[in-house]
């Protein structure tokens, strides 16, 4: 009876054993199946989109304090929820964070600084201005996640491209909607007129 318990209970202990081993392999396995299937192409379109996020945020919470309004406060929550989840998929991805300096107008890119200091000047001027820039922000990040959705093969990537497109459009929607209220119109610069109706109605 004690010899076939002690069998049992070495039966039962190499099964578990066996088991933690495949657990285990499988998640390195899929992890590194994850890394694999990440090229060139869709590190740069991350690493791109993370910055113009960074943009987006760093505009509207500034424009926000220069206007005192709540209206650019609110698109700059939004904008920073998006990064939060960017930055989660960099990690996931074993891809470094552009980010390096969170501050306000510091970007590894050249072209994100200059373009920042463009929709500044500008928007520092009034908030109608403020709006305007605001608008051509958002058609630029709608019109690089279209660019950058039709490259990717990661599942997870092509979901948080499509999920900044998404908030970027309404987010485009409501600078519209208040340059209407203000009576001023506005002319899309980087999407097409018909793309451009099309978000609007």
């Amino acid at each position: 009876m004690k010899n076939k318990c002690l069998i049992n209970f070495l039966l039962f202990a190499g099964f578990l054993l066996f088991l933690q081993v495949n657990i285990f392999s499988f998640s390195f396995n899929a992890s590194a199946r994850s890394a694999a299937v990440i090229n060139d192409e869709e590190k740069r379109s991350l690493e791109h989109i993370t910055e113009e996020v960074k943009l987006a945020r760093d505009f509207a919470v500034l424009m926000g304090s220069k206007h005192n309004s709540d209206f650019f406060n609110k698109i700059g929550e939004t904008k920073q929820s998006d990064l939060d989840k960017l930055k989660d998929i960099l990690e996931s991805k074993n891809i470094d964070d552009p980010v390096k300096n969170d501050e306000s107008g510091i970007y590894k890119s050249d072209n994100f600084t200059d373009l920042y200091k463009g929709f500044t000047e500008s928007g520092n001027t009034n908030i109608s201005n403020a709006l305007k820039a605001g608008a051509e922000i958002s058609e630029l990040q709608i019109s690089d996640c279209n660019k950058f959705l039709n490259i990717a093969t990661d599942q997870e990537i092509k979901d948080i491209f499509s999920l900044i497109k998404k908030n970027s459009e309404k987010n485009l929607k409501s600078y519209i909607n208040q340059l209407s209220q203000k009576g001023i119109g506005y002319i899309p610069k980087h999407l097409t007129s018909e793309d451009f109706n099309k978000i609007l109605n």
